[in-house]
């Protein structure tokens, strides 16, 4: 982001500049955006950033859609990045908590995914440890998807009180 500023690439952006330039793309603009918001998270760029973005351009119902279908997206293309890139799984985690995670997510992999993504949504942290985990890409996709509806429900639940001046 700091590069990003100091080159110069972010004078020109807003809101209005974003939302110009996405709706006036048509579909291109909605694949555009979800391919950034993919590749901002392996990069550790805020994926709720991307969240507020798309309600605020697309407006609520289609904004939440986008939103949701980016961040799956997101946590995907993390999931099998760094999988390939990671190789083996973990091994034995120095943090407790992350024993106990792991743990579960053995016995309960969709359920504890599930709260996991529910509570920690994107975080880039949370894409290696699974994805250096031996779970399946079937319960890592199922349990993300689940984890997210509520997080970004909240979100568009809440656009009109935090970014009420800011929508079309």
């Amino acid at each position: 982001m700091l590069t990003l500023k100091l080159t110069g690439l972010t004078d020109d952006l807003s809101l209005e500049t974003i939302r110009s330039y996405l709706l006036e793309s048509g579909p291109f603009g909605a694949v555009v955006y979800i391919a950034v918001f993919a590749l901002s998270n392996l990069l550790s760029v805020p994926g709720v950033i991307f969240i507020v973005a798309a309600m605020l351009v697309y407006g609520k119902l289609m904004g939440t859609l986008l939103a949701m279908t980016g961040a799956l997206c997101s946590v995907v293309l993390s999931f099998a990045v760094i999988r390939k890139i990671g190789g083996t799984p973990v091994g034995e985690l120095k943090a407790k908590w992350a024993r106990k995670m792991l743990r579960y997510l053995d016995e309960y992999p969709v359920r504890t995914i599930w709260l996991l993504r529910t509570f920690l949504l994107l975080n880039p942290h949370l894409n290696y440890i699974l994805a250096l985990s031996p779970v399946r890409f079937r319960s890592y996709f199922i349990g993300s998807l689940l984890g997210l509806i509520l997080p970004i429900g909240f979100y568009a639940a809440g656009l009109e009180f935090f970014f009420g001046e800011y929508l079309r």
